[in-house]
């Protein structure tokens, strides 16, 4: 499964990254919203 991610920290959103893939998730990790529609969209 799929699971995007915004967090504006970066430490904070490598250990959300990291944790949610340890849980087997795909994850698409965003400082913010038009980063993530990008990433989204790639």
């Amino acid at each position: 499964m799929k699971i995007l991610a915004l967090e504006d920290d970066p430490v904070e959103r490598a250990i959300l990254r990291e944790a949610l893939q340890r849980l087997d998730y795909d994850v698409i990790a965003a400082a913010e919203g038009e980063a993530a529609w990008v990433a989204v969209w790639r």
